[in-house]
């Protein structure tokens, strides 16, 4: 016996050296020379397992581990042999395998000192399938059952991001609040944490708790994308609030610290619209500008360009508030909506002149648009009578 011991300690010594190849020959010799010795020979056939899945020889760790579970069914080494067969089918990509194993963990063995990661491990799975109503759930077993695990702050995070992909986003704001509450103040994802929460109070409306928590984001988050994003939705924020000011100043301020955003010509509108709102039409319009000559002629563009015509127009400069108006329907001509709305603002810009032979002309050219929505034809009707009063 105190040789076969003694052989056993090699391989264990060979393992914690990280010398996996040394460490499975010398547990195969165990095995082989020592079969009588049944609670070694179980040491072995898991330390086996070990080594070769340290290899990457998980067809072969798979087979040791199955080997161990079928000759000694009532080890108290099964369940650690269960979750290596869980791992080992994970890493073959066998992932239905794998759940099953975890599941017979967690059913059969909910004592085992590390359950909670089997837990984890069928949540995850529900997360990679995108089946977030049912992560959602394995997430709260994990939560409730497992109230110490070390998986608690990971449960938190994706039962966030699991309630956040199901509209659910009281859950989901409730679930990051706990992430913040019971994480280190130093956890690198803290930063990321309020940036979801604020996400979530944004999407029920509550603006205000939502750009506190962009500010916690803003203060923590090392990530640029998240920098980024919270700094824009908090001038969305504003925005819906209808604090004009505030909202311009931080589009303002997102404008200087990200230039090379996506986000930038959708900024550089909202900044315009924001002073275009206190009346500042000459800052307005330079931003507008901005949009026009640096966008595609998309749907900004055409928007920023009305936007234009507008301050014009509110500056009672009507000619050439006329041009740029007329630049709608020649330059965006695709945009119904907006050649539209432009021409009556031609009207109206024609009006102000006193043409009102040009301001009727323009009343009719919407009249002649195909597939005229009700309330253009009334708004059009409408100006006529006007016209003729």
């Amino acid at each position: 016996p105190m040789v076969a011991y003694a052989q056993f300690a090699i391989s264990w010594t060979y393992f914690h050296q990280e010398k996996f190849a040394e460490g499975e020959f010398a547990s195969q010799k165990v095995i082989l020379n020592y079969p009588q010795e049944r609670e070694l020979v179980i040491s072995a056939y898991s330390l086996l397992g070990d080594c070769q899945y340290n290899q990457e020889k998980y067809e072969e760790a798979l087979r040791t581990f199955q080997a161990l579970a079928e000759k000694y069914p009532g080890s108290n080494l099964i369940p650690a042999a269960l979750l290596r067969m869980g791992e080992c089918y994970e890493q073959l990509g066998d992932d239905d395998e794998s759940f099953s194993v975890f599941r017979t963990i967690v059913r059969d063995f909910a004592g085992f000192e590390r359950a909670d990661f089997a837990q984890w491990k069928i949540a995850s799975y529900f997360i990679k399938k995108e089946d977030y109503t049912q992560a959602a759930l394995e997430l709260e077993n994990l939560i409730s059952n497992f109230p110490r695990s070390s998986y608690l702050l990971d449960a938190y995070y994706w039962q966030g991001w699991s309630f956040y992909k199901l509209d659910n986003f009281l859950q989901a704001g409730a679930a990051y609040s706990k992430f913040i509450q019971f994480s280190r103040s130093d956890d690198p994802l803290r930063g990321e944490v309020y940036y979801r929460w604020g996400e979530s109070l944004f999407k029920q409306r509550k603006f205000k708790e939502a750009i506190g928590s962009y500010d916690k984001a803003l203060t923590l988050a090392k990530e640029k994308d998240i920098l980024e994003y919270s700094l824009y939705q908090t001038a969305l924020c504003w925005e819906n609030l209808q604090n004009w000011e505030e909202a311009g100043k931080a589009l303002q301020e997102f404008i200087s610290s990200f230039r090379a955003s996506s986000l930038v010509a959708e900024a550089h509108l909202k900044l315009a619209n924001s002073l275009f709102i206190r009346d500042k039409f000459f800052q307005a319009r330079e931003h507008y500008s901005w949009v026009v000559q640096n966008s595609e002629k998309d749907a900004l563009a055409v928007e920023a360009q009305f936007g234009i015509g507008n301050c014009w127009f509110n500056e009672k400069d009507y000619d050439k508030a006329l041009v740029e108006y007329l630049r709608v329907p020649l330059v965006y001509p695709q945009y119904k909506e907006w050649r539209i709305k432009a021409r009556l603002q031609i009207g109206l810009s024609y009006f102000a002149k006193g043409q009102r032979e040009e301001a009727r002309k323009e009343y009719e050219k919407v009249l002649a648009e195909e597939s005229l929505a009700e309330k253009w034809i009334n708004e059009a009707k409408k100006r006529l009578k006007e016209l003729e009063e």
